[in-house]
């Protein structure tokens, strides 16, 4: 098992001039880690993709909780990279509160100190041409530029605690991003959602499970500057059909 860890952990690159970082970073495969690589002077820990889940994965998460570092994950903005993450930072924050490393945040009830998200928004971490894996359009860490990745790992929060209720679905409703009877059925209301993720870094989600995922993740903030992009881009949109 060791030798499988090892070879997951990529040290730092140490390249003149990049800053350096001492938390890892979660990435989920070896080309997000060159990307990372690129931005920063991080040591970085590899998930070889959905192998993460497996029971060898389960062991090298215990392992790199045990290394006692601050921890960023950071996966890509779709349905795979929000399972892995949800994953990851599951197994983490176990580790986390069994260490009782965990600190209060007043007005949010607490979060965890050990495990940070770092988001990439999709517009910045979407590919432009075809290549031997991916198609153009497809959004992953390895197509974010540098920039775009160190601001990210820049602006990392906390994972906060279940039972968080900052947001919920009747928040969205008035926000827009749901309806009342099945936001499936209101194409405005999926497409504000889809703008929406799209702008915090996570993709795609139902009304229920953006509520579930702001609550883990996001400030009210954050939401709000991301809801100022939607109107934006809604307004754009609205005015190129008239």
């Amino acid at each position: 098992m060791w030798e499988r860890f090892r070879s997951h952990i990529l040290p730092a690159p140490g390249t003149p001039g990049l800053p350096a970082l001492d938390a890892i970073v979660v990435v989920e495969g070896v080309t997000d880690a060159n990307a990372v690589h690129a931005a920063l002077n991080a040591t970085v820990f590899v998930c070889d993709g959905d192998k993460i889940r497996a029971d060898a994965g389960a062991r090298e998460l215990a392992a790199l909780a045990a290394l006692n570092r601050n921890v960023i994950i950071l996966t890509d903005p779709d349905r795979e990279g929000r399972d892995i993450r949800a994953h990851v930072s599951q197994a983490l924050c176990a580790a986390a509160e069994a260490a009782a490393r965990v600190i209060s945040a007043p007005g949010e009830g607490g979060y965890i100190r050990f495990v940070w998200h770092a988001f990439v928004p999709v517009a910045a971490a979407t590919s432009v041409v075809d290549n031997s894996r991916h198609e153009a359009g497809n959004a992953g860490v390895e197509y974010a530029a540098p920039a775009a990745i160190a601001a990210a790992i820049k602006s990392a929060r906390p994972t906060y605690p279940p039972g968080r209720a900052v947001f919920c679905q009747e928040k969205l409703e008035r926000w827009g991003l749901v309806n009342s009877f099945d936001a499936k059925l209101t194409n405005g209301a999926k497409r504000r959602r889809e703008l929406f993720g799209n702008a915090l870094g996570v993709g795609t989600n139902s009304g229920s499970s953006l509520v579930k995922i702001l609550n883990r993740f996001f400030s009210e903030e954050e939401a709000l500057a991301a809801m100022e992009s939607v109107k934006a881009q809604i307004g754009a949109e609205d005015a190129a059909e008239e």
